[in-house]
């Protein structure tokens, strides 16, 4: 939605009237509109993280352990209160809230910039795959993913939700680029599918399996894939990592 307006195309006559007009005038095509739109969008979440208290349960427990494991330099346990374990969730997105504690100090910002981090690095690797086929598709998918209000929400928010997304999107362009990939990427993404997994699992536990599990399962059922994703991956090396 958000950036619909800049990707649809326009109609064959008015582009034409406008070919001579309009843009000798901005200088700028639709897509670097979206860039602009893109990097105002994402300068406003940054500067938004340290603008408001943590805002929910989740928020404040989850920092609160981050803060008891920096401050504690327990990197095993998370611990909720003073001999309190939190056995809810893996350590993954609490090691990562901890690291910024130490580096940025204690408050919100710090608290909530490492999920931010990971939201831009999941749209680099959404890019990145994306320009393998053009440059318009990529920026079609990034502008997409950015303009989602719930991926804006999660970016800046303390949850373990953006970790887990990182993994799944390693795990489901590991595999795809594993097997359709050129051939000097496919075992470099082949790997990047199980450390797609292992962040998963250190991030939200076996959800992981079935978030990305059940729809590359059913698509190697369908297509008859199971030597082909076999013999693509390494499977014994990968799950032992």
């Amino acid at each position: 939605g958000l950036f619909a307006g800049f990707l649809s195309p326009r109609h064959p006559d008015i582009a034409s009237r406008q070919v001579n007009t309009a843009q000798p005038h901005t200088g700028r095509t639709p897509q670097s509109h979206v860039w602009w739109a893109l990097g105002v969008l994402l300068g406003l979440r940054l500067l938004s993280l340290a603008c408001y208290p943590l805002t929910d349960n989740t928020e404040a427990r989850y920092a609160e352990i981050g803060r008891v494991m920096w401050s504690q330099g327990d990197w095993v346990t998370p611990w909720f209160d003073a001999g309190v374990p939190f056995w809810g969730k893996p350590p993954l997105s609490f090691w990562t809230t901890a690291v910024s504690f130490g580096l940025f100090g204690v408050n919100e910002f710090a608290a909530r910039l490492p999920h931010f981090l990971t939201g831009l690095l999941v749209g680099w690797l959404t890019w990145a795959w994306g320009s393998q086929w053009s440059k318009q598709a990529a920026m079609t998918t990034v502008a997409l993913l950015a303009g989602s209000s719930l991926m804006l929400l999660a970016s800046g928010a303390v949850m373990t939700d953006m970790v887990l997304l990182l993994g799944c999107t390693l795990v489901m362009r590991g595999f795809w680029l594993g097997l359709h990939g050129d051939p000097d990427q496919q075992t470099r993404e082949g790997w990047l599918f199980f450390i797609g997994l292992a962040i998963g699992l250190l991030a939200k536990g076996p959800l992981i399996l079935v978030l990305a599990g059940l729809p590359i399962g059913l698509w190697t059922l369908w297509h008859g894939q199971w030597m082909r994703v076999w013999r693509a991956l390494p499977w014994l090396r990968g799950l032992a990592m």
